[in-house]
């Protein structure tokens, strides 16, 4: 079974509904069997502006972020009514940081959200990804931020694990 990318770096929601209105990755997402989704933290965390709001109003980011979250679901479901859609969840980078269980509480917050809102949804699966990428080693040299490669391995398994 082929295996396509269609991730966009730095991608929010919006970027991806865009994407969804192309031709060619429609088609890839009707042929899937599995689509593993990435997305919702940059849309609270991938500017400033964002990274405050998130802070001084977390409830209500998280809200509509996962709102816009289950809009992109909403729409690779029309395209694909049978393939197994695997969201997966945030994790901290920052766990060296003054705001690392601040950080921590969030992302389990917003894995919550994530779980509670897809719980009726055949076919969707969230996936926690927090614990797997708290090891240094797991996070890029480069940026310290992104995955390295054994994180990206590790969130592999877990998923590999949960099929």
């Amino acid at each position: 079974m082929p295996i396509t990318n269609l991730g966009l770096n730095g991608a929010r929601t919006a970027n991806v509904r865009a994407l969804l209105r192309d031709r060619s990755a429609q088609l890839q997402v009707r042929a899937a069997s599995v689509i593993i989704l990435s997305i919702g933290g940059n849309d609270l965390y991938g500017d400033s502006i964002a990274r405050v709001l998130a802070r001084v109003f977390p409830n209500v980011e998280q809200e509509i972020t996962v709102a816009k979250v289950r809009g992109v679901v909403a729409a690779l479901r029309r395209l694909n009514p049978t393939a197994r859609i695997d969201v997966l969840g945030l994790y901290n980078p920052y766990h060296h940081s003054t705001l690392a269980a601040w950080l921590d509480e969030q992302v389990n917050r917003w894995d919550a959200r994530l779980i509670w809102s897809f719980a009726a949804s055949p076919r969707v699966n969230v996936v926690r990804i927090a614990d797997l990428l708290r090891r240094d080693d797991r996070l890029s040299p480069l940026d310290r931020f992104h995955p390295a490669s054994a994180g990206y391995s590790a969130i592999a398994s877990r998923i590999a694990a949960a099929m």
